[in-house]
């Protein structure tokens, strides 16, 4: 027995495991990654949605999902449309918002409106983002939380 099959007999939910193994490899078939995004399983959903190969349609269907933690993972993926990050950075959750002002593609007018967003985890990742303008980060180089402050001053010096 290899050690490989030891962890496959001593896993909480073997099936589960293989599962998400599945959704989340890299050369995992596209439809099964379509098949996998459907699972009744949270897990598997957000591997699936994390899976860069997931095709854009089937992360569209995912960016709807009841769990928080599945939409987040679509937020956070550089695949989805920008159209999927703009509707996610309006979402009721604030971990979600914050997935797509973390996300690279999300468009900077969007980043304007996260930068200013009621939570603070949200207003540091629009900060840390790549693409969030200077207009956003001088305001945000005034913010209350000093973690903020120091990654928009930061941001505004390079």
């Amino acid at each position: 027995m290899t050690t490989s099959d030891v962890r496959w007999a001593t896993a909480p939910n073997p099936a589960l495991d293989a599962r998400v193994a599945l959704a989340i490899h890299p050369n995992t078939p596209v439809e099964t990654l379509v098949m996998l995004a459907d699972d009744p399983h949270r897990d598997v959903r957000v591997a699936a949605a994390y899976n860069p190969n997931t095709p854009v349609e089937t992360l569209v269907m995912l960016a709807a999902d009841a769990h928080r933690d599945v939409r987040v993972t679509v937020a956070r993926n550089p695949e989805t449309p920008v159209e999927t990050l703009v509707l996610l950075a309006d979402d009721p959750d604030f971990e979600v918002r914050e997935g797509a002002a973390y996300n690279p593609n999300t468009p900077v007018e969007t980043l304007v409106m996260l930068a200013a967003d009621s939570d603070s985890a949200v207003r540091e990742e629009a900060a840390y983002n790549p693409n969030t303008p200077a207009e956003s980060l001088t305001k945000l180089a005034t913010d209350q939380i000093w973690e903020i402050r120091m990654v928009a001053s930061r941001r505004l010096r390079s």
